[in-house]
C-alpha cells in the first residue's frame, strides 16, 4: 500500500512538474511569432512610406491618388494608405487575439506585402518624373 501511494505522489510531481515546464516552451514561441508579427507590420509600413515618396512628383495610373491634373496626391496617397494599413493591422491583431498560433503566417504574408510595395517603389523610382503642368 505504501508503494503504491508512493508511485501515484511520483506520478503526480512528474505530471505537475512536465504542465509547469511545457508551457513555457509554449509562450515563448507565441511571444517570438509576435514579435515576429510587429516586425512585419513595421516592414509593411515601411514600405508603404518608400512607395509614397518615390511616386512624389510622378504621374500616377490609379484614379484613386491622382490629382487634378494627373499627377500624384500626396495626400490623398496618405490617408488612403494609412486608412489600408490601419485596417489590415487591426484585422490581424483581431484574428491573432482568437488564435495565437497563426502570427507567423500572418507575418509570412505581411513580409511579402512589403516586397510587392517595395518593388512598385523601385519601379516608380525608375518611371521619370511628370512634366510640369502648363497653364
Amino acid at each position: 500500500m505504501e508503494r503504491s501511494r508512493a508511485k501515484v505522489a511520483v506520478c503526480l510531481l512528474a505530471v505537475l512538474l512536465a504542465g509547469h515546464f511545457m508551457p513555457c516552451r509554449a509562450v515563448e514561441a507565441h511571444k517570438r511569432s509576435r514579435r515576429l508579427w510587429w516586425a512585419s507590420v513595421a516592414l509593411v509600413v515601411a514600405a508603404s512610406v518608400l512607395d509614397v515618396a518615390s511616386s512624389r512628383g510622378g504621374v500616377e495610373l490609379n484614379p484613386l491618388l491622382r490629382g487634378r491634373n494627373g499627377s500624384f496626391n500626396t495626400g490623398r496617397a496618405v490617408m488612403l494608405k494609412s486608412i489600408t494599413m490601419g485596417g489590415m493591422v487591426a484585422t490581424e491583431a483581431l484574428v491573432l487575439r482568437r488564435s495565437p498560433e497563426s502570427a507567423r503566417s500572418a507575418a509570412v504574408a505581411n513580409i511579402a506585402t512589403a516586397g510587392t510595395i517595395t518593388g512598385l517603389a523601385i519601379r516608380n523610382l525608375k518611371v521619370q518624373p511628370a512634366e510640369p503642368a502648363s497653364r
